[in-house]
């Protein structure tokens, strides 16, 4: 009697492993993995002590159809003390953005940019067009106070 329950607890267990039950929770689709790849993480650490973290995504990569006229990136700063936009200043090929909006609430078009957490600073940067031949060599600088952080695209997971 004790061995039919055995299989029976096997047979339950097997079926329940073959399934497809987590699949939605870890199959975030092509579109959310596409936008992880492109999201580079910096950090400030002084004393062995975060004081501040960054995230940083290129969306002209992400949604081409969407962002034209320009490299827009969405930053979002993590810090213990808020930082003001006029402390902040972008980078990229040593030029200064067209544009730098922070999103206090969330246009629909970057709904799915979610915030880590509700006290982070978003921000939509926007930079004139470089030239298709630097793309390859894309890499954000992030200046706060006297801290700097570098959002590097240079490195590409190739499609197939």
């Amino acid at each position: 009697m004790k061995l039919r329950y055995v299989l029976l607890g096997f047979c339950i267990f097997w079926v329940l492993g073959c399934s497809n039950l987590s699949d939605m929770r870890f199959s975030q689709g092509f579109a959310k993995e596409k936008q992880m790849q492109l999201t580079r993480k910096a950090d400030v650490i002084v004393d062995g002590r975060t004081i501040m973290s960054a995230f940083c995504i290129y969306l002209n990569e992400l949604k081409p159809d969407v962002y034209q006229g320009g490299e827009y990136f969405v930053v979002e700063l993590s810090s213990e003390e808020k930082v003001s936009a006029k402390a902040l200043r972008f980078l990229l090929f040593d030029q200064p953005p067209v544009e730098v909006k922070e999103i206090v609430k969330n246009p629909n078009h970057l709904q799915e940019f979610q915030k880590h957490s509700q006290w982070n600073q978003l921000f939509l940067v926007r930079f004139a067009p470089v030239w298709q031949a630097d793309i390859p060599k894309l890499a954000l600088l992030v200046e706060v106070d006297k801290f700097a952080m570098k959002f590097d695209y240079s490195y590409r997971i190739n499609q197939r």
